[in-house]
């Protein structure tokens, strides 16, 4: 980038002039605060942003698009494509100015739509929030395995011919002067559906009723367990049925009670008073650590939203030492990684190759430090509200395994390479990141793990509108080419570059692997149903064969007999 002389400038504020007074262009429009080096007059990047390095006194740089392809690469950054085109269509001046002044045309890119009072136009870009992604799957079988074969209705016509068949043979055999015959109706078709043969006395075999009930009840019970049996195959050899997470409730391990809050608003109060009267900054002397083995999900939130406390005041003093470790061994004992899921996310961009809270986790110690210390109102507790404090249990670990607070030299990639190692495990790792780049981490990933089933939540956490303002453009055209770059799809597909941009020379990793054989068959997993429903039959059964062998020895007379027995013998 070439160096602005005096000589330079002097000669674009003649050309701009001229260009004033013919209509030609506009001096247009003002964006964020740019970045001051009274040193240099260049432009410059910082974190992803272009900004103006220009002396004190000067009034305004005009920024020409021809230099600036040589400078990056026109797709790579979404706001300076989008200017690029809207301006060079509106035949307008693009200039960065030291100061606002609201005789200027302002601009401000990515912002949030702002308060009542903002009287500015704004252009709707993105909506974006908090959204999950994993591939933690919790497979289960249930005894409504066995009856989803047939539908409901099927098994309601079914139970209810059964039970029709066994009225109406037990009343025919009653009273058709078969009482006499020892057979069971109920015991042959509970045979038949079984695939087994059951005994029909010679008497019921001659007999036409018997012949016409029973034979036509065999011819269906033939092709209803043959369905039965083909489907339940199928459904054998299909994955079994897995609970996956879609919401931010199904990730609390411990959820907050409404009458724990107004306790940890006074504690953590107490405890900010004092810090300001702590002089030593002797901190364990005011932050008592909960025993290991309580299960008390108040005492542990209230321990850790002090050490975040402590971490937020280091951050800002440069002190991290004793307390990055401090926290990571502490935490990490009440952290519980078989029945809690851990809460994994990225570092802001702002905060890149600096120490501070992954992104995520600074959002839940904000709208803890918000909620419980500078409102203070709980009596407007809403179910937001025990959500996001319940997230913030120490049980579900925060960070990647190799994160550290006090490492200056952590960078981007560093993190995210620690993420994807855990994520890729399958485990109750859970990766927290904004929604809009949701969809090209999930692409990434599906390319890259093929063998893994990832999946992202359904629910979105804190959603929040972002666009460009437009403050006094009076009759710049700019807003309205900058519409019809949104309605015509344009910008969406500029942003869809960008980020794609950010994943095109990333490298995955570990390689695929794959998929490994299943696992053996344990007697403490899901065959053990098949050893109820074995067990449960034989108990049936025994109580059926006792009960029709005391029926039988009464018939007999032997019921009579051993009575009298029994009472002479007292």
């Amino acid at each position: 980038m070439s160096q602005f002389s005096p000589a330079d400038y002097e000669h674009q504020r003649i050309r701009e002039t001229k260009s004033r007074a013919a209509s030609h262009c506009k001096v247009a429009l003002i964006l964020s605060a740019p970045y001051v080096d009274p040193d240099v007059r260049t432009l410059v990047q910082r974190d992803g942003r272009f900004g103006i390095s220009i002396l004190c006194r000067l009034d305004n740089v005009v920024i020409e698009f021809v230099t600036l392809e040589t400078y990056k690469n026109n797709l790579d950054s979404l706001s300076e494509s989008a200017l690029k085109i809207i301006f060079f269509a509106a035949n307008e001046t693009l200039v960065l100015k030291q100061s606002c002044s609201f005789n200027y045309f302002k601009l401000e890119v990515d912002s949030e739509p702002g308060d009542m009072f903002d009287m500015a136009t704004m252009v709707v870009t993105k909506t974006s929030g908090y959204q999950f992604l994993s591939c933690y799957r919790e497979e289960y079988i249930t005894f409504k395995f066995y009856i989803t074969p047939f539908k409901p209705m099927l098994w309601v016509s079914l139970i209810i011919s059964l039970i029709s068949i066994v009225v109406i043979t037990s009343i025919y055999k009653h009273y058709g002067e078969l009482r006499t015959v020892s057979f069971a109706p109920w015991l042959f078709i509970l045979a038949t559906i079984f695939e087994e043969s059951g005994h029909i006395p010679t008497k019921l075999e001659i007999n036409s009723f018997f012949r016409l009930i029973l034979g036509a009840w065999c011819l269906v019970s033939v092709i209803l367990t043959n369905c039965y049996n083909g489907i339940m195959i199928s459904e054998l050899n299909a994955p079994l049925s897995a609970f996956r997470p879609t919401i931010f409730d199904h990730l609390i391990c411990e959820k907050l009670e409404v009458r724990d809050v107004s306790k940890l608003s006074t504690s953590l109060v107490n405890f900010v008073v004092s810090l300001g009267s702590l002089s030593d900054l002797n901190y364990p002397l005011i932050i008592t650590q909960p025993e290991t083995s309580s299960r008390n999900g108040l005492t542990h939130i209230e321990w850790y939203l002090r050490v975040l406390y402590v971490l937020h005041i280091h951050n800002v003093k440069g002190k991290y030492n004793y307390w990055t470790q401090y926290i990571q061994d502490r935490g990490r004992t009440y952290a519980s990684t078989t029945k809690c899921f851990h809460f994994l996310s990225l570092l802001p961009e702002y905060t890149a190759r600096q120490s501070g809270f992954p992104e995520f986790m600074e959002y839940l110690f904000d709208h803890a430090r918000d909620t419980l210390v500078f409102q203070r109102n709980t009596k407007l507790i809403t179910n937001r509200t025990l959500q996001m404090l319940s997230l913030s249990n120490p049980r579900h670990i925060h960070y990647p395994k190799t994160f550290n607070y006090s490492d200056n030299d952590q960078s981007y990639l560093k993190v995210q390479i620690g993420i994807e190692d855990k994520l890729v495990d399958c485990g109750k790792a859970i990766l927290i990141t904004k929604s809009d780049t949701m969809n090209a981490e999930l692409l990434f990933l599906n390319r890259h793990y093929s063998s893994k089933k990832f999946y992202k939540g359904k629910e979105i956490l804190r959603p929040e509108y972002f666009g460009w303002k437009f403050h006094y453009f009076g009759t710049s055209k700019v807003p309205a080419y900058f519409q019809g770059l949104i309605q015509n799809g344009i910008y969406e597909r500029l942003r869809e570059e960008a980020v794609r941009r950010k994943y095109l020379h990333r490298a995955p990793r570990k390689k695929f692997e794959a998929e490994k054989l299943a696992p053996a068959v344990e007697l403490n997993g899901a065959i053990i149903t098949l050893f109820i429903l074995f067990g449960g039959t034989v108990l049936v059964g025994y109580i059926v064969f006792i009960i029709e062998f005391f029926h039988s020895l009464c018939q007999n007379n032997y019921c009579l007999l051993w009575i009298h027995v029994n009472t002479c013998s007292k």
